[in-house]
């Protein structure tokens, strides 16, 4: 009797017409139909930007060195210029950098695209001190969406061989698009005009053609007067005053990086996540030894304010953990540039506790291009 009206309900001709949108709908989605319409700065469309702005670049930038990292490379390294200060080494730059990539992330970048460059001898990996203490086993939705916007099928592998702990809800994130692209089209119900104005609107990337982006932000936490986290935290929520060099927006940002440095470990000791951390990273990095590319890590400059989360202790396990997932294939090639900004006071020149201003970059890119330099 259960067999029968299972099988009666879906015989129905009202149920096959819904499955039939239904399916018709994710395969519009599966095609790219709704990409371009994908809200600014969502986590699908940041990691689609660099994806697409790359390849269709290739024509006119085909790059001997990628850098690799997070929304620190991304906001922290002027491309334009990067390659202007390496023009006389006959070095070509370009960035697959991705906003809140986890090295998963990373993987499934490099593992699609990485066939497309194949001029690339080195890599540039942007890391900062306290990643491998806040490594996770679960799956955020930042990483679903975009792992579900490079390779979905494939990424059902790959969370397996980065030792997460997949539940039920992840799987289905990673298989329909439908799933994955419900709040952006619930927004975009909602709000159809900001939406569509915002797509109309020029953007930055345009301007920064052959390369992804370029940071233009101009505000800085200097006027804040910051004495620690703890003083972030404890007086920008309920402090009304917005410095000259600042906006709403910019201050919302510089205490949500308070927060979030805040959460990183104090204790430099080996734990259980730097040591998954290193594991996932020798994943990345056996996949650029197999290439023959040459991996060097660059410790990014941040506000001096976090500096104290940076002790030599933790620095030494950084320091084995990268030779560990370079193996017996290299020896570990690392650039310490946090204090490329000054040891002091370096409020004018970050955005918020952990990215750049555009002044920032530009001082952090001509030093790393002259540390480069000496390299190629």
């Amino acid at each position: 009797m259960k067999l029968k009206a299972i099988k009666d309900f879906f015989l129905n001709r009202q149920m096959g017409i819904v499955l039939f949108v239904l399916i018709f709908i994710e395969l519009l989605f599966r095609w790219g139909l709704y990409t371009p319409y994908l809200k600014r700065n969502s986590y699908a469309a940041n990691i689609n930007l660099v994806t697409n702005q790359v390849t269709l670049a290739k024509k006119d930038l085909e790059p001997d060195v990628l850098i690799l990292g997070t929304s620190i490379a991304f906001e922290g390294i002027s491309l334009r210029l990067l390659n202007e200060e390496l023009k006389s080494k006959n070095t070509k730059v370009q960035s697959i950098a991705v906003r809140a990539s986890e090295l998963v992330v990373q993987h499934a970048v490099l593992k699609k695209y990485l066939e497309s460059f194949p001029k690339v001898k080195v890599l540039v990996h942007i890391i900062e001190p306290g990643m491998a203490w806040v490594d996770k086993d679960e799956l955020t939705e930042p990483t679903l969406s975009m792992l579900s916007e490079v390779d979905p099928i494939q990424s059902f592998r790959y969370i397996k061989d980065f030792e997460y702990k997949p539940i039920g809800s992840d799987y289905l994130f990673l298989a329909l698009k439908t799933v994955a692209y419900r709040k952006d089209i619930s927004d975009f119900i909602v709000n159809p005009q900001d939406r569509l104005k915002a797509l109309a609107r020029k953007k930055p990337e345009e301007d920064a053609y052959p390369f992804v982006y370029e940071n233009p932000q101009l505000e800085s936490i200097e006027g804040y007067g910051l004495q620690g986290l703890e003083d972030c935290i404890s007086r920008l929520p309920g402090e009304n005053r917005i410095p000259e060099n600042s906006n709403p927006d910019h201050k919302r940002m510089v205490y949500e990086t308070c927060v979030v440095s805040f959460s990183i470990p104090r204790d430099p000791s080996k734990t259980d996540r730097t040591e998954r951390y290193f594991r996932r990273l020798k994943k990345n990095y056996t996949l650029l030894q197999d290439r023959n590319i040459k991996i060097i890590n660059v410790f990014a400059p941040y506000s001096n304010l976090l500096r104290a989360y940076s002790p030599k202790e933790r620095m030494q396990v950084w320091r084995e953990g990268l030779q560990e997932a370079l193996g017996d294939k290299q020896v570990l090639d690392a650039i310490d540039m946090q204090d490329s900004l000054g040891s002091g006071d370096n409020g004018q020149y970050c955005y918020d506790m952990i990215h750049l201003n555009k002044k920032g970059m530009e001082l952090f890119t001509k030093r790393l291009a002259e540390e480069l330099g000496k390299k190629f």
